[in-house]
């Protein structure tokens, strides 16, 4: 069982299969939460598959997860409250100097402000070691994100929010933000404190089994200063800009599809000029019916990356999906396979950069190609999740970087292979509607 899911699962997989129902008086109740996990691991710091000279390869180890924590839970006709927060303990059995300590707590509220205005606020923060950050997603939300390697303690914070307003039946405006952060605490070496400021909105029209929109972001990205250990790197800002037109489509109440297409640039903010600017975009098709679903998503995204502290460039590719193997009795399989080949960028002066998608952009006058790097994920899961007993859940996954190592800052090439047998339970158990974490990918939701 992952760390952050912890705080999130704990709650949602005791209420699966729950809508939004109709809340007709306050209700505020009080549960805890927790989980153990046996596991192991092939390499437990991430180290790089050839290590340099006289450097240790990777280690395996068994690990061992006790995670206690509570869930808070207010449910009114107006707003939805939900507050979770876990402290995990990770036992590296054999290598006691490894024990870890993580504090992982969010917080989300839905606001039904009038019968055309919805809000959604949410806080998290999240103080853990890497070494098991690529499992902070279940197995269907895996993303071929970078990972960093070695030994690192982070927190990570984020502050959400999102609102819509509805015109009418057919037309409504989206608008959304957040502020972000990540701050290392204990790292093999010096890191930089990086933050993230967005903002975001756009019209949508409905018609049919047809929605048409147009999303138009802004992003301020800031690394900080880093002059520690004869390490001196200066601070640098960055502006992000995108503009997108979105299709989606329903196909049938069970196929849908979703097409985006629009420009992104990264500019130097200090001051503002010039920079990188390219073709983003995105081509989905979705499938749910009675407890089943599956996604297959490609993408084109250019934008700051908080975790590795770079503007990457990138190209991904998702094929997610769920089976309930037993829905009487609560079995689910789910999966999620990922691909991404990312491009770590610095933007120089000014220009205008086209790269096909998994092409890799040559030095320019515009931009210097620092990092080019390949991730891939494949992850699975099988549990059975009954609504008054405890949960019962395995996972695997595969994680593979390679980076080349002729490049100015190259991405570490490492594999590592994951798997854990967890136990967790709500107590008592509830059921309540979830608060939405995304825009709907359907025109009928």
């Amino acid at each position: 069982m992952s760390v952050r899911r912890i705080a999130a699962a704990s709650v949602a997989l005791m209420v699966m299969g729950t809508g939004a129902s109709a809340r007709a008086q306050s209700d505020t109740t009080l549960h805890a939460v927790g989980s153990v996990g046996l596991g192991y691991t092939d390499n437990m710091f991430g180290t790089p598959t050839d290590p340099a000279p006289g450097q240790p390869g990777p280690v395996g180890v068994w690990m061992l997860e006790l995670s206690p924590g509570l869930a808070v839970i207010h449910d009114s006709p107006r707003a939805l409250h939900m507050f979770t927060y876990a402290h995990p303990f990770t036992v590296y059995l054999g290598h006691s100097d490894a024990t870890q300590q993580s504090d992982v707590g969010a917080w989300r509220g839905l606001f039904t402000l009038s019968p055309q205005d919805e809000l959604i606020l949410g806080l998290s923060a999240e103080r853990s070691n890497t070494r098991l950050g690529n499992l902070n997603a279940g197995a269907d939300q895996t993303t071929a994100a970078s990972q960093l390697t070695g030994d690192n303690v982070l927190l990570q914070t984020r502050l959400s929010q999102a609102y819509s307003h509805e015109y009418s039946g057919q037309w409504r405006m989206t608008q959304s933000s957040g502020v972000g952060a990540v701050i290392p605490l204990d790292v093999p070496t010096p890191q930089p404190i990086r933050y993230e400021v967005l903002f975001a909105g756009g019209p949508e029209y409905t018609t049919g089994r047809n929605a048409y929109g147009v999303t138009g972001e802004a992003t301020y990205f800031l690394v900080s200063e880093v002059d520690e250990g004869g390490l001196y790197v200066e601070s640098a800002a960055q502006i992000v800009l995108s503009g997108v037109f979105r299709w989606r489509h329903d196909l049938t109440e069970t196929w849908s599809t979703e097409l985006n297409g629009g420009l992104a640039g990264a500019m130097r903010a200090d001051p503002v000029r010039g920079g990188v600017w390219g073709p983003i975009g995105l081509a989905a098709v979705r499938y749910a019916s009675e407890g089943y679903d599956a996604g297959l998503v490609v993408h084109r995204s250019l934008g700051p990356d908080l975790l590795t502290a770079r503007t990457v460039m990138a190209d991904h590719v998702l094929l997610s999906g769920g089976v309930p193997i037993d829905q009487e009795n609560h079995i689910v399989l789910r999966t999620g396979t990922g691909y991404s080949h990312s491009r770590s960028l610095e933007v120089q002066e000014s220009g205008f950069l086209v790269v096909a998608p998994f092409a890799t952009p040559a030095s320019t006058d515009d931009a210097r190609l620092v990092t080019t790097f390949d991730t891939f994920v494949l992850d699975a899961s099988v549990g059975w999740y009954p609504e008054d007993l405890p949960y019962v859940e395995f996972r695997y996954q595969h994680l593979e970087q390679v980076g080349e190592e002729s490049q100015i800052a190259p991405a570490a090439t490492f594999h590592r292979n994951m798997g854990m047998l967890s136990v967790g339970m709500m107590w008592p158990s509830r059921e309540t509607p979830r608060v939405p974490e995304r825009e709907p990918t359907r025109v009928d939701d």
